[in-house]
């Protein structure tokens, strides 16, 4: 009997969300790019753990540690893209030039 590990389905669903919101955010003009690479690498990580431990593919493991390491900082470039703000630079003190906390300096 044929195994579809259902991250694999997952993979499937991210994909299409991804393309159809790329062509939705192309068509208003909105610049979704870390968006749509979020979810590619959502889908590449499902991909990876379905092959894992769908079928034992042992030696996905490094890679799968790395993708992981970077799944966290790229979601939260990608969500503070979606907000509409700009990068500023960010003072020794944490504040960045609009006015928000950013994230806590201890030096």
């Amino acid at each position: 009997m044929i195994l579809l590990p259902l991250p694999f389905v997952v993979a499937l669903f991210l994909a299409v969300f991804a393309v159809r919101y790329a062509r939705i955010a192309r068509e208003r003009g909105d610049d979704a790019f870390a968006f749509v690479a979020l979810m590619t690498l959502f889908a590449f990580q499902s991909i990876l753990v379905g092959a894992r431990w769908g079928y034992g593919a042992t030696a996905l493991q490094p890679v799968m540690a790395t993708t992981a390491s970077i799944l966290p900082p790229a979601a939260f470039l990608a969500f503070r893209g979606l907000t509409g703000e700009r990068r500023g630079r960010v003072s020794r003190t944490g504040r960045m030039r609009s006015g928000r906390y950013w994230f806590p300096v201890c030096c």
